[in-house]
């Protein structure tokens, strides 16, 4: 069994940018891309002592015990991500308070 994180926790969310639109224009290749984000995701998350929650489409929702454990996880999914061929980056756009 899964250990869950416990106490004061941090929330790790992802969502595909735009996935809805590349859904339309390629299903095929949007299926075999969903399968190998799951997996990368699945890995960076639990290689960081993180239990993933909720999965709906291309959305997850994680949980780990540390900030700096969310983060790493993030890191690592989106290093694992970006060293496959063919992956296009886009820069993601700074929040404005």
């Amino acid at each position: 069994m899964t250990h869950l994180p416990s106490g004061t926790v941090t929330f790790l969310f992802t969502d595909v940018d735009g996935s809805a639109h590349l859904w339309q224009r390629d299903r095929v290749a949007m299926r075999a891309a969903g399968t190998r984000h799951d997996a990368l995701l699945n890995d960076a998350i639990t290689d960081h002592q993180g239990f993933r929650d909720t999965h709906v489409r291309d959305a997850v929702q994680s949980a780990c015990s540390t900030a700096v454990a969310a983060l790493t996880a993030a890191v690592a999914a989106e290093c694992a991500r970006t060293a496959t061929a063919g992956v296009q980056i886009r820069p993601v756009p700074t929040a404005q308070v």
